[in-house]
């Protein structure tokens, strides 16, 4: 179960865990389930997944890639009055250098890596998503963003639903059966062992407590024994005989 909640980010790194993807195919079925954001890089890494679950209003696509490059010559030169000499053994030696503007070649050859890249992205989407060629994916693609809803319609996105039915439709790939359970991982603190943690660290026992403290204590921990989160509890027991 891959959860991807991410805008996106390094090509590289997306490429990376593309890879890593691909080769824990080879041993188990990877469902996606995407959260509010799985766009650009997220997307990227959701591509390969035997099978995408989306939230209806998901953002999703912005398959493309842009490459950034800053210039400080303006700001060093106009602002601080500062100059820089210039000695390389190659007319690239220093690409991206902030302190100067890039030169025609220099431009030409940074887009032509931006449109390499985007060729990839758009061939790990052909590949992952059985578009029948690039120019399907080129014409969904170009940066732009969809709704998870839209994403289903445009073959994106193979079904709507959150990780609960992305969990079910993983037991089923992996023919699990209903009896398989998960495990949620780092558990969650039990409040009660926390609560004692804090009293042993002042010096103070649980056996030091007066009775009724210890009641409600144990009360406490039997209604927070299964679940982590906010609770409506009253402030007192009831013993009904």
């Amino acid at each position: 179960m891959l959860r991807v909640n991410s805008p996106g980010g390094s090509a590289l790194a997306s490429d990376l865990m593309w890879a890593e993807i691909e080769e824990l195919k080879k041993e188990k079925p990877v469902i996606a389930s995407m959260g509010d954001v799985a766009a650009s890089g997220g997307y990227y890494i959701s591509a390969p997944c035997d099978y995408i679950f989306a939230r209806p209003g998901t953002i999703t696509g912005s398959i493309g890639v842009f490459g950034v490059l800053i210039g400080t010559e303006e700001l060093t030169e106009e602002k601080m009055g500062l100059s820089h000499d210039r000695v390389v053994t190659h007319e690239m030696a220093d690409l991206g250098n902030p302190n100067r503007e890039m030169t025609e070649a220099e431009k030409s050859l940074v887009q032509s890596g931006v449109n390499q890249t985007y060729g990839r992205f758009i061939d790990i989407v052909r590949q992952g998503r059985d578009f029948p060629d690039s120019t399907s994916v080129d014409k969904i693609a170009q940066g732009r963003v969809w709704s998870g809803k839209r994403a289903v319609s445009l073959g994106l996105v193979d079904e709507l639903g959150g990780l609960d039915a992305a969990i079910a439709y993983a037991k089923i790939l992996a023919n699990l059966g209903d009896e398989a359970q998960m495990m949620l991982l780092p558990k969650a603190s039990d409040p009660f062992e926390m609560l004692a943690q804090s009293l042993n660290s002042v010096n103070i026992s649980i056996e030091s407590l007066s009775p009724e403290l210890r009641e409600q204590l144990a009360g406490f921990k039997q209604a927070t024994e299964w679940k982590s989160g906010t609770y409506a509890l009253m402030p007192m027991t009831f013993d009904i005989h």
